[in-house]
């Protein structure tokens, strides 16, 4: 549970502190949560002075839905106008949307370290109804120019050829440039969770001093069952920043990047980790074996994996922490809780428990891409999941486009597993795999 904080900004004087995290460092941080808040303001006011209304954020830990275990984007408070359950009329509306995106921890932490990806930050959108898209552009281009300063030629917008509707819209607002899919409906399409709610989106981008493109945001056209019933426009605030700045990642622009600065994508992720550790914290996510409790017990897993292969200790993580809240929620204490949870965590031994799992799937289905899949999902009381592919076969039982993959399974945990929990796991494992592949479980678990 946090608390309030007490005194806690770095002091010379405390051994834990010294040539970790500076009082410029913590100046800094305080300045960049500033510029946010200071671009947030600004988005939301170009919008309410438009002719907007302010739409209430849904949080970005839900409380009453057990189904979602992060609101992950800001067409979360829009379903309900664009399901229809309560009318948009001609209204438009703006939203400050806090997120969270951690479904896929180990992948994000084992793969290469992406500039413009982060766990948690704050999406900036706005949802106009059909007849308003004109004027939704337009409003769009004077928050690029008029706010910002950008000219034509720094904005681009990438849109599918067929997608008439984003991109003559967004030319009757600005002059060129756009690019066009090389094939009808290239970009973005989404589901959001409801099977009767698609998007169609083009995604703008912004001239980076390096001569190149970097993605910001997205016009979207809503549509319900096949029809279009709205029109949206959104960007991360973090991202937003980064591209104004032309900062070499979004982790620049954020506290948790410059406490203190990070040179290595490794240590860009552990910034983005204790970033997110420090939102979950500030939420009063508690570490255990279910829903939010278990990301957070995973995110705690992989902060300690990444510190121990940085050699960062403890005190130092502690240090960080107590910065990222001072320049961000200084009326919390978070370090404490956190200091806690890290201490119990390193004082229980890892288990790793071996298993294999043989199925029978189409050749197309890599054996690769089942491993991924295996690592990839989530079972409470296990930490992680390791995967490795023990064998391939294709014989005469199969069909000749068949063939038989066996997976290693590592299952971490810091208790053993009972041999029920084992059990459930496996078939965890196996339906996941078999539902999204088609494959088939070779013998029985």
């Amino acid at each position: 549970m946090r608390t309030a904080r007490a005194e806690m900004d770095p002091t010379p004087g405390d051994p834990a502190m010294r040539g970790q995290v500076s009082h410029s460092d913590v100046r800094r941080a305080s300045r960049l949560h500033q510029t946010l808040v200071d671009l947030t303001a600004g988005f939301t006011d170009h919008f309410l002075q438009g002719g907007a209304e302010r739409l209430s954020a849904e949080q970005a830990i839900p409380r009453d839905d057990p189904t979602v275990l992060f609101t992950n984007s800001a067409v979360v408070p829009f379903k309900p106008y664009l399901r229809g359950d309560l009318a948009l009329g001609d209204r438009t509306l703006v939203v400050t949307q806090p997120c969270v995106r951690a479904h896929n921890l180990k992948t994000t932490f084992t793969e290469a370290f992406s500039a413009d990806f982060v766990l948690q930050f704050n999406m900036l959108a706005v949802l106009a109804p059909v007849a308003a898209r004109t004027s939704l552009a337009d409003t769009i281009s004077r928050f690029f120019s008029d706010l910002h300063g950008l000219k034509d030629s720094q904005v681009l917008l990438k849109v599918a050829a067929d997608d008439h509707d984003l991109h003559t819209a967004w030319r009757d607002a600005w002059t060129t440039p756009v690019a066009y899919g090389e094939e009808p409906r290239r970009y973005y399409r989404w589901g959001f969770g409801e099977d009767r709610m698609t998007g169609r989106g083009a995604t703008f981008a912004i001239a980076q001093s390096d001569g190149k493109w970097r993605d910001l945001g997205n016009l979207i056209a809503f549509e319900w069952d096949g029809r279009t019933v709205g029109y949206g426009f959104g960007i991360g605030v973090e991202t937003l920043a980064a591209c104004l700045a032309r900062s070499r990642w979004v982790i620049d622009v954020m506290p948790a990047g410059v406490l203190p600065p990070v040179e290595t994508e490794q240590e860009a992720k552990l910034a983005d980790l204790l970033g997110l550790l420090a939102r979950l914290y500030a939420n009063d996510i508690e570490a255990s074996g279910r829903a939010q409790g278990y990301i957070m017990r995973k995110a705690l897993v992989t902060l300690d994996a990444l510190a121990a292969e940085l050699r960062v200790p403890q005190g130092e993580l502690l240090s960080r922490m107590s910065a990222i809240t001072a320049a961000q929620t200084p009326e919390l204490d978070l370090a404490g809780p956190f200091d806690r949870d890290l201490t119990q965590l390193r004082a229980l031994p890892e288990v790793v428990r071996s298993l294999d799992l043989s199925l029978r799937c189409r050749r197309d289905v890599s054996p690769e891409m089942l491993c991924a899949a295996a690592e990839g999902v989530s079972i409470p009381e296990v930490l992680r999941i390791d995967s490795s592919v023990s064998d391939v076969w294709r014989g005469p039982s199969l069909d000749e486009d068949e063939h038989a993959v066996t997976i290693s399974l590592s299952l971490l945990t810091r208790h053993p597993l009972a041999p029920q929990q084992i059990k459930e796991a496996l078939r965890t494992v196996t339906r996941e795999l078999t539902g999204n592949f088609g494959a088939t479980l070779r013998g029985t678990v």
